[in-house]
């Protein structure tokens, strides 16, 4: 197991994260996509809890969803000292998140498909 990641979290017995990885996302991208998916709008520190991820990788994961559209973020004000959290959620809608997976399993299947 890497050392970035605990031995449980919650997102592990997530039906959401199950279904994420059997579409073929990654076990940190399925975790990160079901704290956002069930969870709603959250911070860095509550998705890495759920999702069992270290700080630094759900930074990661959620940088790349943030790049390609599906995450954004927004500062919420902090009133203790320090840098002020971001919030982050998810701007894909369910539309559209269907439509991505239908698609990469249309392909997936062409694939095998073709190899007949």
């Amino acid at each position: 197991m890497p050392p970035h990641k605990s031995k449980s979290a919650p997102a592990e017995g997530s039906s959401v994260y199950e279904a994420l990885c059997d579409l073929g996302e990654s076990d940190a991208t399925a975790a990160v996509l079901a704290a956002l998916i069930e969870q709603g709008p959250s911070l860095i520190k509550d998705i890495a809890v759920y999702s069992g991820w270290s700080i630094p990788a759900v930074s990661q994961e959620l940088a790349e969803l943030e790049e390609i559209g599906w995450v954004s973020r927004e500062k919420v004000p902090n009133m203790k000292r320090g840098r002020d959290p971001y919030e982050y959620r998810l701007e894909i809608t369910k539309t559209e998140m269907g439509r991505f997976y239908r698609d990469r399993v249309k392909e997936r299947l062409k694939t095998i498909e073709s190899a007949f």
